[in-house]
């Protein structure tokens, strides 16, 4: 993690490892774009954990209901 986040970001695209002068990409991405896309993203993962957690809840209710009976 430590790793990524000295890589050098892209103040064109936000891309890792490369800086604006030197930028590969034809496609310029304004800040409230890659905000945007970020934001998207969170709520996905958001999404994706409460659903892993919501089956691990359930999973340990039916282990409970097991043991008890």
């Amino acid at each position: 993690m430590e790793e990524a986040s000295k890589q050098p970001v892209c103040f064109k695209c936000q891309g890792l490892g490369h800086v604006s002068k030197v930028c590969p990409n034809r496609t310029m991405v304004t800040r409230q774009e890659y905000y945007n896309f970020l934001m998207q993203n969170m709520d996905e993962l958001v999404e994706q954990e409460q659903e892993l957690l919501q089956q691990v809840l359930m999973q340990d209710v039916a282990a409970l209901d097991f043991l008890e009976n």
